[in-house]
This record gives C-alpha cells, sequence and structure tokens, in this order.
C-alpha cells in the first residue's frame, strides 16, 4: 500500500490523474488520508485536495468492510449530485485502482474540515449563535437532491 508522497504521485498516474501535483500530507479521517495537491492543467494552477481510501483499512471484519466501503461509495455519489453547491465541496476526479482495491477522490480544497470545525465550539461560524444557519445552508442541497431523485 501506498503511503508517501511519492507512492501517491505514481499512483495518480497509474489511475490516470496525472495533473495533479502532490503537497504536504493534511492528515488521516474516517476513510483515508489525505494530501494537498494542485491541479497543473488549469491556467491557473487551482488547489485541491486528494484522498486516498483503502476498502481493506475500513475494517478487519469483511462483513464491516463491506458496509463502509458502501458507505464511501454513497458518500461520493452525493458529491456528485451536489457538484457545485456553494456549502458543499466538489468532487473533481476519481478513480478506481486497477486491482479494485482503493480510490483516490479529488476534490475542491476546503479551509478546514469537519473534523477541526467540530472541534471548535462555534463549529468555524463566526459568532457560537450562527450554527442555527447549517440547516437553512443546506436545505438548497437537499431541494436540488429531490428534484433530481434519490441517487
Amino acid at each position: 500500500m501506498a503511503t508517501s508522497s511519492a507512492d501517491i504521485e505514481s499512483e495518480l498516474k497509474r489511475f490516470g490523474l496525472p495533473q495533479y501535483r502532490l503537497g504536504e500530507f493534511l492528515g488521516s479521517g474516517s476513510y483515508g488520508r489525505v494530501w494537498a495537491a494542485e491541479n497543473t492543467s488549469t491556467n491557473p494552477v487551482t488547489k485541491v485536495a486528494v484522498k486516498k481510501i483503502v476498502f481493506g483499512l475500513l475494517s478487519e471484519d469483511p462483513t464491516l468492510r463491506a458496509f463502509n466501503a458502501r458507505r464511501v461509495l454513497r458518500e461520493v455519489t452525493f458529491l456528485g449530485y451536489f457538484r457545485n453547491h456553494p456549502h458543499i465541496v466538489t468532487l473533481l476526479d476519481i478513480a478506481m485502482s486497477p486491482e479494485r482495491n482503493c480510490i483516490l477522490a479529488v476534490m475542491e480544497a476546503a479551509d478546514t474540515d469537519f473534523g477541526k470545525a467540530h472541534g471548535q465550539r462555534h463549529l468555524g461560524f463566526d459568532e457560537p449563535g450562527e450554527v442555527h444557519d447549517v440547516p437553512a445552508a443546506l436545505r438548497p442541497a437537499l431541494h436540488a437532491q429531490v428534484q433530481r431523485g434519490s441517487p
């Protein structure tokens, strides 16, 4: 399993995503590891995030691993449905390994992630009282999903 930046850079090419140049390692989350990156095919070069999700690492229990793999794929599907929504990161590219044991997901860069925002008492909003605006911000995305039909 590739874990170094050089290994991931090589995998980007092997997965057919050579236009992304890896930057610093940002951290690990529930489903994988994330790196800052740049899309070198855009002018100007744009900042993105590359997330590597290895299905085998989701759990040692095969039943739980299959369940978690379905959750990951459902999340990726939802990111596709909510493309260009102002409150949800846009999924730009995705590729599965030839062995079908991991995926690389390329998303627009965000200034924070849910884990870091959740660790802050006010979830990254200017004022703690603004948390009530989260459902209002998500309402247009949910409405768009209903208009399209369920995934």
